[in-house]
C-alpha cells in the first residue's frame, strides 16, 4: 500500500498564488460576465416558450403613436427607466421631444415605424443620411441599398431609433465601418436596444449630450414549437455575436452588461460619462462640426 504526504499548505497556497497571478488581465470579470450572459441567455429562453408573464410585444415596425415621456438625465447609479415601445423622451415636463440635426432642422420621419432613410448634405456639402426608426427584418439590406444608389459618399449617419432586430443592427454596423461612416446621435434623439450596435459601427461615435442612448435585455421573438434547447442555443449564438462584434468595434463590452441586467421593461440609460468610459460614444457634446 502506498502512502503520501499531504501537501505542504505553504505550497499549495504558493501554487495558488502562482495560478491567480498568472490568469490574464480581466479573466475573473470576463467570467463572471459569461455567467450573467449565460442566466440572461435562460430569460430570454423561458420568456420566448412563454413561460415567463409579458412575453408579448410590440413588434419593430409595427405603426405606434409616439407617447412623448419625461425622464430625469441619467447619471451613474440612476440609470434605470421605465419602457414602452411608443415611449419617446423628453428632457423636462414642459417641452415637447423634439429630436433635430445639428443646424435645428426637425427630424420629422415618423420615429415608431420601419427605418426609414434621407439623404442630404450640409450647406458645406458634407453629405449625410439621415436614419429613422425601428430596425426589422431586411433592414440592413434596405440601408446598403440606399447607400449605394444614393449615399455613397457619406461621411455621417444620424440616428434615431428605438431599435429592433440585433442581427439586422450588428449587419448595419459593420457596413458602417467598413465604410468609414462616422455615426451621431443628434440633439434629443434617443438610441435603444439595438440600436447602439449602429452607433458602435462608427469610426467616431458622437452623442450629443441631451441625446439618449439606452440599452436592455434582448428578446426572442419566436421560437418553432416552444423548443427550449432550440431558443436557448439561438440565444447563446446571438449573444456570442454580439459580443464578438462589439470588442471588433473598439467598445468595451462591459457596456453589454447593463442590457443583461435590465429587464426588457425597463431601459438602462447611460449617462454621459458611461458612454465615454465604454467608447460607445468616442465624442460626447453639442459643439461638432461636420466635415
Amino acid at each position: 500500500m502506498l502512502e503520501t504526504n499531504p501537501p505542504d499548505a505553504r505550497l499549495v497556497s504558493r501554487r495558488l498564488a502562482g495560478w491567480w497571478t498568472g490568469l490574464p488581465q480581466g479573466w475573473f470579470l470576463k467570467r463572471l460576465f459569461h455567467v450573467m450572459i449565460v442566466a440572461c441567455i435562460g430569460g430570454m429562453v423561458l420568456d420566448a416558450v412563454g413561460a415567463l408573464p409579458g412575453g408579448e410585444q410590440a413588434l419593430p415596425g409595427e405603426p405606434a403613436e409616439p407617447n412623448p415621456v419625461f425622464f430625469p438625465r441619467p447619471a451613474p447609479g440612476d440609470n434605470a427607466r421605465p419602457y414602452r415601445p411608443d415611449m419617446v423622451p423628453k428632457p423636462s415636463p414642459d417641452r415637447t421631444a423634439n429630436p433635430r440635426l445639428p443646424d435645428g432642422t426637425p427630424i420629422g420621419r415618423p420615429q415608431l415605424q420601419r427605418m426609414e432613410f434621407t439623404y442630404d448634405a450640409t450647406d458645406d456639402d458634407v453629405p449625410y443620411i439621415v436614419a429613422t426608426g425601428d430596425v426589422a427584418v431586411g433592414t440592413s439590406e434596405e440601408f446598403k441599398r440606399f447607400y449605394d444608389s444614393n449615399g455613397s459618399n457619406a461621411r455621417y449617419v444620424f440616428l434615431s431609433s428605438r431599435g429592433g432586430i440585433v442581427q439586422e443592427a450588428v449587419e448595419i454596423g459593420r457596413f458602417i465601418r467598413t465604410n468609414e461612416i462616422k455615426t451621431i446621435v443628434p440633439k434629443e434623439a434617443f438610441c435603444f436596444s439595438a440600436c447602439p450596435l449602429i452607433l458602435a459601427g462608427g469610426v467616431e461615435r458622437v452623442v450629443y449630450p441631451d441625446a439618449w442612448v439606452g440599452l436592455h435585455q434582448s428578446r426572442i421573438a419566436e421560437v418553432s414549437g416552444g423548443n427550449i434547447r432550440d431558443a436557448f442555443e439561438h440565444g447563446q449564438t446571438t449573444v456570442s455575436r454580439m459580443m464578438d462584434y462589439v470588442e471588433s468595434m473598439d467598445v468595451d463590452p462591459i457596456v453589454w452588461r447593463r442590457a443583461i441586467q435590465t429587464p426588457h421593461e425597463e431601459i438602462f440609460m447611460l449617462s454621459n460619462e458611461e458612454l465615454e468610459e465604454t467608447r460607445l460614444a468616442t465624442v460626447v457634446s453639442d459643439n461638432v462640426r461636420l466635415k
